[in-house]
């Protein structure tokens, strides 16, 4: 597989968009319009014009995201990063050293690189990479100038040797939630957290939280969505997707997530209508195709394989009634 660690972009080819001076302006119309695949081609233009460009690599990551890509993602949400922050860096005295010594008169171009370290932990949970994932929330908290500055106030069981770095990251969150009440990212870092160790009501509590705070957060809808998924209650996972998808109507990931809560539940015809609707937005999702497959056997299909086989679309839609 891919080193996890890339920072190289592959960048699509014959461009549309390449050399355009207003291919940023184009990427936020098509980000408005929910065109997620033209705003990825924008996104591209403007960081191969200008590599730089923290916020570009920022919106194209958390784009490749909403596309359910997450190698895409993980590369570009890096290269936002590593416009402030060397990350061959392992150690984090370093890591501060550099964010400190790269202090420039832009601090708003940190909140980027700050976005950026917090969904590459949520690009690596999606990866089943759980010691980057606590690395990257880890450096989340210590290079947040909010965060950082506040004491922890930690209980007994941090004081004990054999706590182990989950563990004691999770303390510092619980503490931070206490002081910054109002802090949603910091219940979506927890939530991350609780995933990862896969206690799965924690984590939907957290992104509770973090839902009361900022109620029209789709990304959020989403994540309430997976967790419930993952901790077995299938209804709650379809009625916090289907929130995701009323705020954001072309928000592939959670259209996916939909189809896969349809066919863990065996409604396989359901599942195949929000499969084929993602791949309309996106057809080269290749892990989508292979659900589709999958579902396909299930509903004992097998004469609509060969469709599969040469991703034709078309076909498969009209098969649905779609």
């Amino acid at each position: 597989g891919k080193d996890p660690n890339a920072t190289d972009y592959e960048f699509a080819e014959n461009n549309p968009y390449l050399g355009d001076p207003q291919a940023m302006t184009l990427a936020e119309r098509f980000l408005r319009e929910g065109n997620l695949v033209q705003a990825v081609l924008a996104l591209e233009a403007v960081v191969q014009g200008d590599p730089a460009n923290a916020q570009a690599w920022l919106m194209l990551g958390s784009t490749q995201a909403e596309c359910d890509a997450d190698g895409h993602a993980i590369a570009a949400l890096r290269r936002c990063v590593e416009t402030k922050i060397p990350l061959k860096t392992e150690n984090a005295d370093d890591l501060t050293a550099a964010w400190n010594s790269s202090q420039s008169s832009e601090p708003s171009v940190n909140q980027f690189v700050l976005q950026g370290l917090l969904l590459l932990a949520v690009s690596y949970t999606n990866e089943l990479d759980t010691s980057r994932a606590v690395d990257f929330v880890r450096r989340w908290v210590e290079l947040h100038p909010k965060l950082s500055s506040a004491k922890p106030i930690l209980s007994n069981l941090a004081s004990t040797s054999s706590i182990s770095a989950h563990e004691l990251l999770v303390e510092r969150l619980i503490s931070l939630s206490h002081t910054f009440p109002d802090e949603p990212d910091v219940y979506e870092a927890l939530g991350i957290m609780y995933n990862l160790s896969r206690e799965y009501d924690l984590a939907a509590q957290a992104f509770r939280s973090a839902l009361h705070v900022r109620p029209d957060d789709y990304h959020l809808w989403n994540k309430l969505g997976a967790t419930c998924a993952n901790g077995g209650e299938a209804r709650e996972a379809l009625s916090a997707y289907r929130r995701a998808v009323e705020l954001k109507p072309q928000y592939v990931r959670a259209w996916v997530n939909v189809g896969t809560s349809y066919a863990n539940q065996a409604q396989y015809e359901q599942a195949m209508k929000f499969y084929l609707k993602s791949l309309r937005m996106n057809r080269d999702l290749k892990h989508v195709w292979s659900y589709v497959r999958t579902t396909v056997i299930a509903l004992r299909r097998e004469d609509l394989l060969e469709f599969v086989q040469t991703m034709n679309l078309d076909a498969l839609e009209k098969q649905f009634g779609i």
